[in-house]
């Protein structure tokens, strides 16, 4: 497994700033990757008791979502350039409930329910927030939102649209057999087209991740398999994690993130600290890690491509993106 690779300060102070700060920082270590970074009290202000992270892409262009929960309790919505990490003027409503953000099959922007135009992010109309995750297939003209359940149940549910989100129709699938307690996790899309599935079962404190990638949405429809079955149909990695991550989150509730270059996924290690593991969709055998700190102040997000993760600071209101370990 690969070891954190050592500091270079040169590089760091290049390209963040005072060598002093990154002398004091405890991810000073991730700076040799360092490919941007924000200051978010500069532009964003302070108060900021929460920050949530997830991106999607339409057309060329790819934003950064942050759900911002303030200290006074307000939820809103920003969308940040992924690339230079600059505001780009959304300013919309957070969901009550996790962040997600997808691109419908017309290439709307819909972020915590609500659609925003690809040119201009301003808001576009649907008839109600969306409920569950979505995902879309631009050339069949469909939209899928899949429901995310609270609690246990033998079926994956999920919902078709026109692009005009209209015309719906209902599906179910049963759960593999194996799966006696789950909830849909995360549900999206990666950079070569295929849809990657993720449940979570157990208890609050501790349990099992399963990850399934499907060639494609329509390969995910048409299969008479049940959902997240490890077949033909699919590929699909195990892994048990304790959740009880001493307050450091990720987007959308589980330390998880599907990736083109297998699933990454927040553990506990046994000396109290954290690291950050990469599991092949090949039954789930471990590629590769990298340790974190155990500082409970950090959100964490992985880019779908499995390119860049982002690292967002609270205590430093910074926000910085990093190529992967795994990336030369």
């Amino acid at each position: 497994m690969r070891k954190v690779a050592a500091l270079v300060l040169s590089l760091a102070s290049l390209m963040l700033g005072a060598c002093s700060y990154l002398l004091q920082d405890p991810y000073a270590q991730f700076m040799e990757k360092a490919a941007g970074a924000a200051d978010l009290g500069s532009s964003l202000g302070s108060g900021i008791s929460y920050l949530g992270m997830t991106e999607a892409s339409s057309g060329s262009t790819t934003y950064l979502f942050l759900e911002i929960l303030a200290s006074s309790g307000s939820k809103i919505v920003k969308a940040l350039s992924a690339s230079s990490l600059t505001l780009s003027g959304l300013s919309g409503q957070g969901s009550p409930s996790t962040l997600c953000a997808a691109v419908d099959a017309k290439g709307d922007y819909v972020v915590a329910g609500l659609a925003y135009a690809p040119s201009s992010l301003a808001a576009d109309s649907l008839d109600a927030a969306l409920p569950g995750f979505l995902a879309s297939d631009a050339a069949a003209g469909l939209n899928y939102i899949f429901t995310s359940a609270a609690a246990a149940s033998a079926q994956l549910s999920y919902s078709t649209y026109d692009a005009s989100w209209a015309s719906a129709a209902p599906f179910q699938k049963a759960f593999r057999s194996d799966l006696s307690s789950w909830r849909l996790a995360r549900v999206l899309l990666l950079d070569d087209g295929s849809l990657a599935l993720l449940a979570f079962q157990g208890s609050a404190a501790k349990g099992s991740l399963l990850a399934a990638v499907y060639p494609s949405l329509a390969a995910f429809a048409a299969s008479t398999e049940s959902a997240l079955d490890a077949s033909s149909a699919s590929r699909s990695a195990v892994v048990n994690i304790d959740t009880n991550q001493a307050g450091i989150g990720s987007t959308e509730g589980l330390p998880a993130w599907p990736t083109s270059e297998g699933l990454v996924v927040l553990l506990s290690d046994a000396n109290g600290g954290f690291r950050l593991a990469r599991y092949g969709y090949d039954g789930g055998a471990e590629k590769d890690e990298y340790s974190v700190d155990s500082r409970p102040d950090a959100a964490f997000y992985f880019e779908p491509s499995g390119r860049y993760w982002f690292l967002y600071e609270k205590s430093a209101n910074k926000l910085y993106k990093l190529r992967t370990w795994w990336t030369d």
